[in-house]
């Protein structure tokens, strides 16, 4: 800037709408190169003042009729990073959504790259520290989701019982944990009957699990088509097919078997097929001759409660025999049976 005042000298000066800046030097001889300061860096706040206008004045250096020119100046303010981020709270649970006040509002704030969880058993408390200056503490509660289905104890399970018994020979019980949160819906275990031929002469606790009899076994009726396995010796067994399911959403089961041998009661006794026998015998029939057969059944449904055996109770007076296996009645070896 040039003067054509007294020696060529003029005066600067600058006028601002907030007044925050100056001019140095204020006093020029001719020409000169000026700058324009900042009055208090603390004023000048990009968050509150985008712009401002002014405008420079030269004014000569005369007692009269002095001179003037001026130039119109925008000054736009840039802005720094001089906030620290803030979180709109001291704490969360679940959720944190921080603020800066440094301008355009827009990924103000970085997290680091990973958290870990010191404790996943318990409910976590995470702390996030950010790439600048902030902490906060950051609470967030986990949901269990029912991702695991119950487990059996065992593969399978086995007990035995007599036949026509309502109770088995201890209590009885299936069982079967679940990994998901203890104490929770998707952990929570409810048992049933699902298969079985015989499964409505059995009940389960939906809870516990026991298993208990309803109706009781006739081992006699357990045939083959109704058994776990083709053998019809003394122990018939059956299978029954247990659900253990969780209360979760979607609810998750799994199945066992339980194989329940049954064994045979001497429940039966012996019936002769016909209710008496008459046979004429001559009197001089030979000795061990075969003069009848009786037959007698036996219902139970094995060995040896159904076996039969044959003896003379009373009345042969020594001149009959019979064959304890057969039944085969004969003439007594050395009897006489002259009527007279």
């Amino acid at each position: 800037m040039t003067s054509a005042g007294k020696k060529g000298t003029f005066y600067l000066s600058i006028h601002c709408e907030d007044g925050l800046f100056d001019i140095s030097p204020d006093v020029v001889v001719n020409e000169v190169v000026f700058s324009i300061r900042v009055k208090s860096h603390l004023a000048l706040d990009y968050e509150e003042l985008r712009s401002t206008n002014c405008t420079i004045t030269a004014k000569e250096a005369v007692a009269k009729q002095a001179k003037t020119t001026t130039v119109p100046l925008l000054i736009r303010i840039r802005d720094v990073n001089d906030h620290i981020p803030q979180f709109s709270r001291p704490s969360y649970q679940g959720e944190s959504q921080p603020t800066d006040c440094d301008s355009r509002g827009a990924r103000l704030a970085r997290f680091g790259k990973s958290v870990k969880i010191e404790k996943p058993n318990l409910t976590p408390k995470w702390r996030i520290t950010p790439l600048e200056r902030n902490t906060v503490q950051f609470s967030l509660e986990l949901v269990d989701v029912n991702d695991n289905a119950p487990v059996f104890i065992q593969s399978h399970f086995e007990i035995y019982i007599n036949e026509n018994e309502l109770n088995f020979p201890y209590a009885f019980t299936v069982e079967a944990f679940d990994r998901d949160l203890k104490d929770s819906d998707n952990s929570r275990i409810r048992y049933s009957i699902i298969d079985g031929d015989l499964r409505s002469n059995f009940s389960i606790h939906r809870v516990t699990g026991e298993l208990s009899v309803v109706h009781p076994l006739d081992f006699e009726l357990l045939t083959p088509s109704v058994l776990d396995t083709k053998g019809l010796g003394h122990v018939r067994p059956i299978s029954l097919t247990v659900r253990a399911t969780d209360m979760g959403t979607p609810p998750l089961y799994t199945d066992t078997r339980i194989v329940i041998f049954v064994h045979d009661v001497n429940d039966f006794a012996p019936t002769f097929t016909r209710p008496s026998y008459s046979v004429p015998v001559a009197e001089d029939a030979a000795p061990d001759s075969s003069i009848l057969q009786v037959q007698a059944l036996d219902m139970d449904g094995s060995s040896p409660n159904n076996v039969v055996a044959y003896r003379i109770q009373s009345g042969a007076r020594d001149k009959f025999v019979i064959d304890s296996t057969t039944g085969i009645v004969s003439v007594a070896l050395g009897a006489t049976l002259d009527p007279d």
